[in-house]
């Protein structure tokens, strides 16, 4: 009998030690990232908590909250290694902190199965914990084997980031201190949190500065109206005007005789705060120590405004940041006029927004629309009546094609507003998508950074603004800046650097080539 009990506490204990250390195996099986790091880490957690369990009252409620955290934590990096082949990182982060109400339900909604595996991963870790702590295994060995372990090597190297931050700035803990300490404890990812924290900070205190701009001449260039429209996660190849096997783009095939089409446009990155951070102020992707957000006040929007004859609109389909701001808005707050969507809408709700633009007295204007476009949720991007591609026995992919079916018919409508004006209307998308499994998602791969960028002008433009057909030749949507500003007739300022080597960020802040970008 007692033979059986010990084979059973055996068992149990392997059993509890593989299920503790799952996401270690995840990592090395995957990725052959099973960092000794990382282990001792979980080893270090696992010690506190089996002690805080046996404190009578109290204890077993820290025990779980850490059991939760862990969870928490470890499910971060899954999620990221699975959808972005990244480890949890500060883009990540950032996107968690400055999302809304409404994109955090999306998101738990479209990620309800990894949540519900998380869930019941973190029962099972309760119940073995459980088990485990009635082991006769006292708790002051326990603690001190967490505190050892604390010491080395997480101490050493926490003492080590302290001395080199120190010697650097002077500071004696400085913030890339707490970060490297932060990424050496157990629940690691609160590194990146604190850190995106941080910049957020930062970035509020960068909104109150304005761009002073030397000396330089305003031509005339006889347009009245300048509309950017900013679409959302479009993959380009399911696009009929790039080649797409579906008619997705019906009324823009439609236009071609008035529209030029580049068929090689990459972004600056694969998601939207800094992508379109790249493409509207006059920076391209640099590495992380070189980049300053000061620089973002030299925009599109604010230049336009010192021309002191363009009027410049922001309308917007996307929800406004309540309590933090996205990266871009250094830049909108910039436009004088600017309309947010207030609830959940089909992104035709900016027609009317526009519309009434249309009819200020402004005699020039630059507007840029952003719109939902194939953002998550996508099934709910749409109306019904757009509901018309069942040709994928995936119903995610299915409802990707009508929302770029649905983009098309939006985009048309804004060209019919400005049509006998003399006007230009310029569609680009923020990033691509990439393929997983039953949907598109966010992803830094060439198709994550592929988009489409055409330009329609009116009969009533100039002739050299008559531009039509495709442009071959590799092109940055960083470029967007100066596209618009030549657009504006702005003259003598030093140009935007061209970025003809596609530099792209990716989601560790790590510059990155086009060319050097893996395949979907």
């Amino acid at each position: 009998m007692a033979w059986t009990k010990k084979r059973k506490d055996i068992v149990l204990s392997i059993g509890f030690f593989l299920l503790v250390f799952l996401p270690n195996i995840f990592y090395f099986i995957n990725y052959t990232m099973l960092e000794f790091r990382l282990f001792l880490n979980n080893v270090v957690l696992l010690c506190i908590v089996l002690a805080c369990w046996r404190i009578p009252q109290i204890g077993k409620g820290f025990g779980a909250l850490l059991l939760a955290l862990f969870t928490l934590n470890n499910g971060l990096t899954i999620m990221s290694f699975l959808l972005y082949k990244e480890s949890f990182n500060v883009t990540l982060a950032y996107n968690f902190l400055t999302t809304n109400k409404s994109e955090a339900v999306e998101a738990l909604l479209t990620f309800k199965t990894t949540i519900v595996l998380m869930l019941l991963y973190y029962a099972f870790l309760l119940y073995a914990i459980h088990r485990v702590a009635q082991f006769k295994i006292k708790t002051k060995y326990l603690l001190l084997l967490a505190v050892v372990l604390l010491i080395y090597p997480i101490g050493f190297k926490s003492y080590h980031f302290y001395q080199k931050d120190k010697a650097l700035t002077g500071e004696s803990m400085g913030w890339m201190a707490k970060y490297n300490m932060l990424t050496n404890t157990p629940l690691y990812n609160v590194a990146s949190f604190y850190e995106a924290n941080r910049f957020i900070k930062e970035l509020a205190e960068v909104k109150k500065q304005h761009k002073v701009y030397p000396p330089f001449t305003v031509e005339d260039t006889d347009l009245e109206t300048i509309i950017v429209v900013l679409g959302e996660s479009v993959r380009k190849d399911v696009m009929e005007v790039y080649g797409g096997t579906l008619q997705t783009t019906p009324l823009l095939m439609k236009r071609l005789p008035n529209v030029l089409i580049y068929d090689q446009a990459v972004a600056p990155s694969s998601f939207t705060n800094t992508a379109l951070t790249f493409m509207l102020a006059k920076v391209i992707p640099v590495e992380k120590k070189d980049f300053k957000l000061e620089a973002l006040n030299d925009n599109i929007i604010g230049l336009a405004n010192s021309t002191k004859q363009w009027e410049t609109y922001w309308l917007s389909n996307q929800d406004e940041i309540g309590i933090y701001e996205n990266l871009y808005s250094i830049i909108t707050k910039d436009a004088k006029h600017r309309e947010h969507t207030k609830e959940k809408s089909y992104d035709e709700v900016v027609l009317p927004m526009l519309e009434q633009v249309l009819q200020d007295s402004h005699k020039k204007r630059l507007v840029f629309i952003h719109l939902k476009g194939s953002h998550m949720k996508v099934s709910e991007r749409y109306p019904e009546t757009f509901d018309r591609f069942q040709v994928d026995e995936r119903p995610l992919i299915n409802a990707y094609y009508n929302s770029i079916l649905y983009t098309d018919y939006v985009v048309d409508e804004i060209i019919k507003k400005v049509e006998h004006q003399k006007s230009l209307v310029l569609y680009v998308a923020d990033h691509g998508q990439t393929e997983r499994k039953d949907k598109f998602v966010h992803g830094f791969t060439k198709k994550g950074l592929d988009v489409p960028f055409v330009i329609w002008h009116s009969d009533a433009v100039a002739a050299e603004y008559k531009k039509n057909g495709r442009v071959t030749q590799p092109i940055s949507t960083t470029n967007i800046y100066t596209i618009v500003s030549d657009l504006l007739g702005v003259r003598g300022l030093e140009p935007k650097e061209a970025n003809t080597e596609l530099k792209a960020l990716s989601p560790s802040f790590n510059v990155v080539k086009y060319e050097e970008v893996e395949q979907d």
